[in-house]
């Protein structure tokens, strides 16, 4: 059963994890921080509106350390696709990788 003030299907914050949807697409995204070059690694289905919230404050993990700018994303048709490679850049942790990854795999 849904929580009150959720929509049916939805997870923590009102996210919903379905696999894909035909008129939703989802994207793999690094953010970069202008102050101190750190990444940021993320997957959404607005993509304009994540990067919006990143640098308007409003993510506890990227709020203060911003501006933010995007330096790659990728497009796919569900979020189980985005999720992998997210998972798969985290994984990397480190910088100078992630950085040579976006060099081989542009978006």
């Amino acid at each position: 059963m849904a929580q009150p003030g959720r929509a049916p299907g939805s997870g923590p914050g009102g996210r919903r994890f379905e696999s894909s949807h035909p008129d939703l697409k989802f994207y793999t995204y690094i953010l970069q921080s202008e102050i101190s070059g750190k990444l940021y690694i993320g997957q959404t289905h607005d993509l304009e509106d994540r990067l919006f919230r990143h640098n308007s404050n409003q993510s506890l993990s990227t709020k203060n350390k911003g501006p933010w700018k995007l330096i790659f994303s990728k497009e796919y048709s569900s979020r189980s696709e985005a999720v992998l490679l997210e998972k798969k850049l985290k994984a990397f942790k480190n910088t100078t990788r992630i950085l040579r990854w976006i060099e081989l795999n542009p978006g």
